[in-house]
């Protein structure tokens, strides 16, 4: 999420800061990266619920740490 914001991605709007509480990063993990990411926390599958389009690849792109098991990472944005 701070990646995106600090280079103006339009669709990602990290309202909270990166606190998790307030669902407007969410995005869409591509498939082939799900397994490497660890497994999201309740409070973060909490939070999904108030993001629309929500899916099995949705996370919270806040709570996404970048690590070289990530390099390549996609991530889709909701249409709205």
């Amino acid at each position: 999420m701070q990646v995106a914001v600090s280079n103006q991605v339009p669709g990602i709007l990290g309202d909270c800061g990166g606190s998790c509480s307030c669902a407007t990063c969410h995005g869409y993990v591509a498939p082939n990266f799900r397994s490497r990411m660890p497994v999201a926390e309740s409070y973060e599958t909490d939070m999904l619920t108030c993001a629309m389009g929500v899916s099995e690849d949705s996370r919270l792109t806040c709570q996404v740490i970048v690590t070289p098991e990530l390099d390549g990472l996609v991530v889709r944005l909701p249409t709205r």
